[in-house]
């Protein structure tokens, strides 16, 4: 009876511990999925690289780059000075990224490294490199704080760039486009067709697209062609916000045309206006479709783009 009660106790023992390790198992799990989720936000971040050479010690330069950064708007300015690096994050208008500095003996002269990685997933970026705007102003307070030995051209050596990528060239490749893209594509063209059309028939006259004015519509447009042009990922607030735009103000307009004829209410609206909706509703489809052809240049990095640095 001893005997067999020890070996109850020992299985109990046994199926508890295979319970505990089970939960333990199903609580590391489920930590891990949510922490996984957690990072499936993605913020598309490009670097861009300059290097330079400068006249004097590397001591004396990494003071003047923390001043210059202070200066020039900078924000969480941290040193390293046993790396001989400083880094910084910059956070103005649309402009959000940071900058790393890494300074190293070039002889009697400095070899400066300037590191720059911004936010490129946002309408901002398709006008103006956030990389190049991050690295002009720390130029410019470089040579505002250093106005003695300010780097001329002669101490410059040639940049070393990595590809910008947010000034990616536009490219048509219908071949490699998925779904969402081909629809995109053609979705423009029937809008531009649209305004050589008539917006307006009231039967003794009408008029086009571009004589009512509505070739302005197109400019909501701009966004998502120009992502699908550069094989960059849509954001899709910003795409839908587009095509959701174009779609309102079209169904507004066509709702404005309505006349009285001989004492009946008829819609003037012609066959270019409601050709542009439609076509506006396939651009918001396309756009959720749309994913660009996998490249290095096009991969994400984790983070959201509200917090990631």
């Amino acid at each position: 009876m001893e005997t067999g009660s020890a070996f109850q106790l020992l299985g109990r023992q046994a199926r508890l511990s295979g319970r505990n390790r089970g939960v333990g198992f199903l609580f590391r799990h489920t930590i891990n999925v949510r922490h996984h989720k957690k990072g499936e936000k993605m913020a598309i971040r490009k670097s861009l690289q300059e290097e330079m050479v400068v006249s004097g010690a590397r001591e004396e330069w990494l003071s003047k780059c923390v001043r210059a950064l202070e200066s020039s708007g900078f924000k969480k300015v941290t040193t390293n000075e046993d790396l001989c690096q400083v880094e910084a994050a910059f956070r103005k208008f649309m402009t959000w990224g940071t900058i790393l500095i890494t300074l190293v003996p070039s002889g009697p002269d400095t070899k400066m490294t300037v590191v720059s990685t911004a936010h490129v997933d946002n309408a901002y970026a398709l006008f103006k490199s956030p990389n190049k705007t991050i690295l002009s102003a720390f130029k410019q307070g470089l040579n505002n704080n250093s106005p003695n030995s300010a780097i001329t051209p002669h101490e410059v050596s040639p940049a070393s760039f990595d590809k910008d990528h947010s000034e990616a060239k536009m490219k048509f490749d219908w071949e490699n486009w998925n779904f969402g893209g081909r629809v995109v594509f053609v979705a423009g063209c029937v809008a531009v067709i649209s305004m050589l059309m008539d917006w307006v028939d009231v039967g003794i006259a009408s008029q086009s697209g571009l004589s009512q004015g509505a070739f302005w519509l197109l400019g909501l447009w701009v966004y998502p062609l120009l992502r699908l042009f550069k094989n960059r990922p849509i954001n899709r607030l910003w795409g839908l916000a587009c095509a959701t735009a174009s779609i309102v103000i079209t169904i507004i307009y066509i709702s404005s045309k309505s006349v009285e004829l001989f004492d009946e209410t008829v819609n003037a609206a012609a066959t270019g206006a409601w050709l542009f909706l439609l076509a506006s509703v396939a651009l918001s489809i396309g756009i959720l479709k749309y994913q660009p052809v996998s490249t290095k240049e096009n991969s994400a990095e984790p983070g959201t783009g509200a917090d990631a640095e």
